[in-house]
């Protein structure tokens, strides 16, 4: 899905989600993945808002399905699941138990 040219900029307010990353160097085209993670695991409402006005339900509920376990915390997996009508997978059992 193409970006559309007024949002093609990074907000810079999720400038502390990529602390290990050259903020100026982020592409939304070459960081998709990388932007989707760490907006969804860690954005707030106008930040998931450009998020999805940027790539689309589509794009991201497709990541969600493909990387979201692996790569979110499970609390926002579980919420990301929820409110864009993915099945979840079962939580994993427990090793330990009391």
């Amino acid at each position: 899905m193409e970006t559309k040219k007024s949002l093609r900029q990074i907000p810079s307010s999720v400038k502390p989600f990529f602390q290990e990353y050259d903020f100026t160097r982020l592409n939304i085209r070459q960081h998709k993945t990388l932007l989707m993670e760490r907006i969804l695991a860690l954005g707030n409402r106008q930040e998931i808002q450009w998020l999805i006005q940027t790539f689309g339900k589509p794009a991201i509920r497709d990541w969600l399905a493909q990387s979201g376990e692996k790569r979110l915390p499970w609390r926002r997996f579980h919420l990301w699941c929820l409110l864009f009508g993915l099945l979840e997978p079962e939580k994993p059992q427990r090793i330990w138990t009391r």
